[in-house]
């Protein structure tokens, strides 16, 4: 063989080894590619997508195309067109993941006390009770009233009652948390005089009690309904009903003590953890075959260990407690060597009368027994005078000269 055929055999080899290496990397290129995050590719504009249909095209022809001529032309500018369309993915995913993280960080969180100046597009609430709260005091101040166009776990979209006023709002929930982001927002109103109200519905008995509840935890004096219209009438110009300014009390006296069916839930806890921690207690309750509250009875050791130093005197009364199921609370008391009144015993009963009182002397024999020459002091109620008798038979009743007179 001549060295002209052998040149030239050496170099088709040659071109032929060049051109699979090509179309290797070629294909690898296509593959990482194809392995792109489906999730985050999939904002992929038409264009990009058309590009993609021509490649498809082009491929099918390259196919047909001699295998010489396809490795030589057609697959270089296959190559160039891949890698343009991969820059434009990679430019676009770049954008999404930079909106994503601006979306999922907000610049600030607003607080349900924020002034209106401080609102605005992009802004978020920690919740959803927040904006809640936050758009009903703005209510209140503003003298106006809204409505809700559509409440849901994701929006939230008021506007106002007045449908010739342009005020509005928009919010929404970032995905995968509780943040909802002010997204639209119309701050101005037109409304008219005539839809200016003093007393509004936004004023909820929740949105009240957050001006009360500092007062009802203090001691310093009783917070009544007139304190409570008073405080609106002053604070926001509102005025708010007597039966709404009582039911606020009532709501947020529950939201500090609890209810009144949790606390009694709770009562043989608490007579537990009083012989615990007081040495000598002596209690004891009561309670229906339905398994509900009758009576309750309690007296502190220190009162029992310090009755024998009393005068044999005990006086007995009855006061109502001013609470949801309307109890009375007993009471028993002495007086020491020093003439000052000295607490025995405390008990609770749904009503005066002859079982309750029984119930009560028998556990009060059981706490400090009794002693020579016993005196009662009570008012005039018969079931008083009768279950003394029948308990304390030893002893002797009067009755209280305020009552005789």
């Amino acid at each position: 063989m001549d060295m002209v055929e052998a040149q030239a055999i050496t170099e088709e080899v040659l071109q032929t080894h060049i051109n699979r290496e090509t179309q290797h990397d070629n294909q690898n290129k296509c593959q990482q590619i194809m392995e792109i995050d489906m999730v985050e590719a999939q904002p992929i504009t038409k264009e990009v997508l058309q590009t993609f249909d021509s490649i498809h095209v082009e491929g099918q022809i390259i196919i047909e195309i001699d295998n010489e001529q396809a490795l030589g032309i057609q697959v270089l500018e296959s190559v160039l067109v891949i890698e343009e369309v991969a820059e434009k993915i990679s430019t676009q995913l770049t954008r999404r993941r930079s909106n994503l993280k601006q979306k999922e960080s907000p610049t600030m969180i607003l607080r349900e006390n924020a002034s209106l100046d401080e609102i605005k597009v992009g802004l978020v609430f920690d919740k959803k009770k927040s904006i809640i709260n936050y758009f009903s005091s703005i209510a209140i101040k503003g003298h106006f009233e809204f409505k809700v166009v559509r409440s849901s776990s994701t929006i939230y979209l008021l506007k106002c009652n007045d449908d010739r006023c342009g005020w509005w709002v928009r919010a929404f929930r970032i995905k995968d948390s509780t943040l909802f982001k002010i997204v639209k927002i119309e701050k101005k109103h037109d409304c008219s005089v005539n839809t200016m109200k003093a007393d509004q519905r936004h004023v909820t008995l929740k949105l009240i009690s957050g001006y009360i509840i500092d007062n009802l935890r203090g001691p310093r004096f009783e917070v009544t309904p007139a304190f409570v219209m008073v405080e609106m009438q002053k604070l926001h110009g509102l005025d708010i009903g007597y039966h709404k300014a009582w039911r606020t009390i009532q709501l947020t006296s529950a939201l500090i003590r609890g209810t009144p069916e949790e606390n009694y839930e709770l009562l043989s806890s608490y007579l537990y953890m009083m012989t615990s921690k007081n040495s000598g207690t002596y209690t004891n309750i009561k309670i229906d075959d339905n398994n509900r509250f009758l009576y309750m009875f309690y007296a502190y050791g220190s009162s029992i260990s310090g009755w024998n130093h009393c005068r044999p005197v005990i006086s007995v009364d009855a006061t109502f407690l001013k609470s949801k199921f309307r109890d009375v609370l007993i009471i028993s008391d002495s007086k020491d060597a020093n003439n000052q009144i000295f607490p025995l015993a405390f008990g609770i009963a749904e009503s005066e009368n002859n079982n309750s009182y029984e119930w009560y002397f028998n556990q009060l024999r059981n706490a400090i027994g009794s002693h020579e020459n016993l005196i009662f002091l009570s008012d005039r109620h018969q079931a008083i005078a009768y279950d003394i008798a029948k308990v304390y038979p030893e002893s002797h009743h009067g009755i209280c000269i305020y009552h005789l007179e």
